[in-house]
């Protein structure tokens, strides 16, 4: 298991590269220029200029690449072209929001798809089944943001139950975490059905029964653990849609978290704050596998790494 472990953290090295490459010069070649839009229309050739050297904005682009790429290596992402602040603290403290957001709506996923998904399985083809089919069709089907304004329009603009924007109180995560949560339900819901079906038809599951034992006990003991390694590896992988999906529900209800950081930091074309925000979210999903895959252990002992 430690060689396994020691593997996967080494290829975090080559993947953290690579992405950053890739958003380096992506966001280098994109139109706008960090020293104009900071000092604004007004702003005099030689003022540009001289904050273009200010930032080392006037160096050949390759030198600015290794330039970050050294302070990489050494844990430095550098400073905010705006705020003067390291990008670490700053990617940091946006991301507690947002890993609050994301851990909410994936539990409300699970929670949700899972007895949707139990419950169309144990009725399965009857009005119950086909509602929960059609309910996870709908939640796969609708766009997060159009589900999140519709939210807005409904519980917050007509009813007035719940806030629609800011952050600090568990009332104003209820609707953000609700329309981040919806296509991840779904997905859980469809699979953890397929999966609980599949296996009530097994031969060791018929085995049990004609054995006497309770059919709670067959439940749980045998079709629900069995049907589970698959949900966790969509969990894995619907965690890194949710860190993105994230940024377009942060913007929406102004929710202070790392989208929001990103997303300004474009707009405002500071450099470092989106590379620190885009490498910090690669390092996350890349630990959640990892996280994901000692999960398996758990649930099966059986499944050994070497």
């Amino acid at each position: 298991m430690g060689s396994y472990l020691l593997r996967r953290l080494l290829v975090l090295i080559p993947t953290v590269l690579v992405i950053a490459t890739v958003v380096f010069f992506g966001i280098h070649f994109a139109p706008g220029d960090p020293a104009s839009i900071t000092l604004g229309l007004h702003a005099t050739d030689e003022a540009v200029e001289a904050v273009r050297h200010d930032l080392g904005l006037d160096r050949p682009l390759i030198l600015q690449y290794l330039r970050f790429i050294y302070g990489l290596v050494r844990g430095d992402l550098g400073r905010s072209f705006h705020s003067e602040q390291p990008v670490l603290r700053l990617v940091a403290t946006a991301f507690v929001p947002t890993l609050l957001l994301v851990s909410v709506s994936m539990a409300m996923a699970l929670l949700a798809g899972g007895i949707i998904g139990a419950m169309a399985a144990v009725y399965e083809n009857t009005p119950v089944d086909a509602f929960a089919r059609i309910l996870a069709v709908v939640g796969v089907s609708v766009p997060v943001f159009w589900s999140a304004l519709l939210f807005i329009i409904l519980f917050g603009v007509h009813l007035k139950w719940l806030p629609v924007a800011g952050y600090g109180s568990w009332q104003q995560i209820v609707l953000p975490a609700i329309a981040l949560s919806g296509q991840t339900m779904a997905f859980i819901a469809r699979l953890f059905r397929s999966n609980l079906i599949d296996e009530k038809r097994q031969d060791y599951v018929r085995t049990a029964r004609s054995k006497g034992i309770r059919e709670k006990r067959v439940w749980w003991r045998h079709i629900l653990r069995n049907s589970l390694l698959s949900v966790v590896t969509l969990v894995g992988v619907r965690m890194g849609t949710l860190l993105g999906g994230a940024v377009i529900i942060e913007n929406v209800f102004a929710w202070p978290g790392l989208g929001t950081l990103i997303v300004t930091a474009v707009s405002a074309r500071d450099y470092p704050v989106v590379l620190g925000g885009v490498i910090w979210i690669a390092v996350m999903v890349t630990l959640i596998n990892l996280l994901v895959d000692l999960v398996y252990t758990v649930i099966d002992p059986k499944i050994i790494y070497s």
